[in-house]
């Protein structure tokens, strides 16, 4: 068997592939399976995949529900003992990661991360202690090999929009699957600077992915809701309002940032100039 499968997932994605790649063919370690699944692409994604040639294990180009029903599709293909996704833009830190990874796997490894190389900084990105999993992403699903098997068994919630990587990863905790961390820079990629709209679009689905999951066991609501205060004060500067924030619960927190956002994104209306006396 093949030890990895790695998997790009793209979608209009022409200018990033390229790097992404080369990152998969710079890797000294040749025990492993590239699949590219493009989610039929209207810009030039797969004429540039087609300049790849047999680089590339296995190519498709099909529509799709949701890119969640593309990446289970991608992961029935896979032929490698573990599965990494690495999407449009990301890159392997360095030519020997998957030789670094390779060389601590142990015989009962399920799933295994190590860590994302931030471009902005060039350091680590720093997630969440992995005790509080419970409370969300403490692990980045671009740095995760996961062992295919499990990938096949367990397979993301096509019916998800945001947060599929953070509901599998859960579901596998469950089901005790066994989590290690390396101490290896697994892929470079980009992150936003504070909260972002993805982050916010994703709230809601995350929130009640860690209710349903953990939520009788841990504090999962007064933990989000406090993240979601501090994202809406930084945005918007809504410290004189942080006591009426504090009292709103997730649903009413959304409702608001999307209030206040609407707010600020709404053209203010020309100043008339006054006329001539």
């Amino acid at each position: 068997m093949t030890t990895f499968s790695i998997v790009t997932v793209c979608y209009n994605s022409a200018a990033a592939l390229v790097g992404t790649a080369k990152s998969v063919f710079d890797q000294a370690f040749s025990d492993l399976q590239y699949i590219m699944h493009d989610r039929v692409s209207s810009d030039a994604t797969v004429d540039v995949v087609k300049t790849f040639g047999d680089w590339v294990d296995d190519f498709r180009s099909e529509p799709d529900s949701g890119v969640y029903q593309a990446m289970n599709r991608a992961v029935s293909r896979c032929t490698g003992a573990f599965t990494l996704f690495l999407n449009p833009g990301d890159r392997f830190g360095s030519v020997d990661v998957l030789e670094k990874v390779a060389s601590q796997l142990q015989h009962d490894d399920d799933i295994v991360s190590g860590q994302a190389i931030a471009v902005a900084t060039g350091k680590v990105h720093k997630y969440r202690d992995p005790s509080q999993f419970w409370a969300g992403s403490f692990i980045d699903p671009q740095a995760t090999f996961v062992r295919t098997d499990i990938a096949r068994e367990l397979q993301f919630d096509e019916s998800l929009k945001f947060a599929g990587e953070l509901d599998f990863l859960s579901r596998a905790r469950l089901r005790d699957a066994r989590f290690r961390m390396i101490d290896v820079s697994v892929c470079r990629k980009s992150f936003a600077a504070g909260p972002s709209p993805d982050d916010i679009a994703g709230f809601g689905e995350r929130h009640q992915i860690l209710i349903k999951h953990f939520g009788e066991s841990y504090p999962v609501d007064a933990t989000l809701r406090s993240e979601l205060v501090n994202f809406t004060s930084e945005k918007f500067g809504a410290a004189h309002r942080l006591d009426a924030l504090k009292e709103m619960t997730v649903p009413q927190l959304l409702k608001e940032y999307g209030r206040l956002n609407a707010l600020v994104e709404k053209p203010s209306a020309p100043r008339q100039r006054a006329a001539n006396v």
